[in-house]
C-alpha cells in the first residue's frame, strides 16, 4: 500500500546505454552523466523530490550476459553452478562502480546523494519481486537525501539468483510509494516506431494505453546483444503497467537527456506539445 504521506514528485530513470556506452565493457558516458548530474542539481535546488534510479549499461550486462547470471544456478551441478556465484559476485561489483560514479557526479554539485544496492534487501521468486527494500528508500527521501538506486544481482528463492532490472524497481516504487510521474532520460529523443537509426524512424509523441493493458502503437524494437533486462520492450511494458496500475494518476514521459525537455519534465509542472518533444505513455480516457 503507497505511503500517501511522502510524495514523490518523480523517479528518474537513468538509461544504461545513456550514461554508460553499452557496447564496450565498463567505459562511462562522461558527457552525458555531466548533463544528468547538472539537471538534478537543478530539481534539488528547485525543492523536487525524487528518487534516481539507473540501469547497469556497460557496468555489468557484459558479465551478467557471459556467466549466465540471470539464469539462476539452482538447477546446476557444483562446478556449473560456481561459475553463475562467480558472475553474481563480479556483475554486483561492476554495478557498484558505476553508482559509485553516478553518486561522485551528483555529491560533487551538491546533491545529497545516496546509493542504494538491492542485493540483500529485495529478493524475488521466478524473477517475481517476493520482499523489497521500499521502505529503507522512503527514510531516506523523508530526511531530505537523493536515493541513488541500481539495476543489480539478487537472491532468487527459487532459481538462486536473478537479475533484478531498474525498471522492476521503478515498477514496485510506484506501488509503494506516492509518485506523481516517472521519467525514462535516454540517448535518443523517446519511443519511436522502429529502431531510431533506421530510415524512416517516426518518434510517437504519445502511447496511449486502455485499462486492459493494450494499445494500438505499432512498435518494432532492438536490443543491444549485451542487455540482459529486455531492452526498451520491457520499459514499454514497464510504463503500461505503472500507468494502469494508477489509473493513470502517475504520468510516464521519456525523453533525451541534455535536452531543454528533460529540465521541463523534471522541474515544471505545466506541459505543451510545443514545451516537451518526447514520448507520454498514458491511459486512454473514454
Amino acid at each position: 500500500m503507497a505511503e500517501e504521506e511522502l510524495n514523490v514528485d518523480f523517479i528518474v530513470k537513468l538509461g544504461g546505454s545513456a550514461v554508460t556506452h553499452k557496447d564496450y565493457t565498463e567505459m562511462l558516458n562522461s558527457h552525458n552523466l555531466a548533463e544528468v548530474a547538472i539537471l538534478l542539481n537543478q530539481c534539488y535546488l528547485a525543492n523536487r523530490t525524487f528518487i534516481v534510479v539507473h540501469g547497469a549499461g556497460s557496468f555489468g550486462h557484459h558479465h551478467a550476459k557471459n556467466l549466465k547470471v540471470n539464469e539462476g544456478y539452482r538447477h546446476l551441478d557444483d562446478k556449473a553452478a560456481a561459475v553463475v556465484k562467480h558472475g553474481f559476485c563480479v556483475t554486483r561489483k561492476s554495478v557498484l562502480k558505476l553508482n559509485s560514479l553516478i553518486v561522485d557526479s551528483l555529491l560533487s554539485l551538491g546533491v545529497p546523494a545516496v546509493g542504494c544496492s538491492p542485493c540483500g534487501q529485495w529478493v524475488t521468486e521466478n524473477k517475481a519481486v517476493k520482499q523489497h527494500g521500499v521502505p529503507s528508500v522512503a527514510s531516506l527521501l523523508k530526511d531530505g537525501f537523493v536515493p541513488v538506486i541500481h539495476g543489480d544481482c539478487v537472491q532468487d528463492t527459487k532459481l538462486g539468483c536473478c537479475i533484478l532490472s531498474g525498471d522492476t524497481i521503478i515498477h514496485t516504487l510506484c506501488k509503494e510509494v506516492h509518485v506523481n510521474r516517472v521519467v525514462f532520460l535516454t540517448d535518443v529523443e523517446g519511443i519511436f516506431d522502429r529502431p531510431p537509426n533506421e530510415e524512416g524512424a517516426q518518434l510517437l509523441s504519445k502511447i496511449s494505453v486502455d485499462k486492459d493493458r493494450t494499445h494500438q502503437t505499432v512498435v518494432s524494437t532492438s536490443q543491444s546483444e549485451n542487455d540482459v533486462t529486455g531492452g526498451i520492450r520491457f520499459k514499454l511494458e514497464t510504463a503500461v503497467d505503472i500507468v494502469c496500475n494508477s489509473d493513470g494518476k502517475i504520468s510516464v514521459f521519456v525523453c533525451q537527456i541534455g535536452t531543454p525537455s528533460a529540465e521541463t519534465i523534471c522541474i515544471h509542472d505545466e506541459l505543451t506539445d510545443q514545451t516537451f518533444t518526447g514520448t507520454e505513455v498514458l491511459l486512454t480516457r473514454i
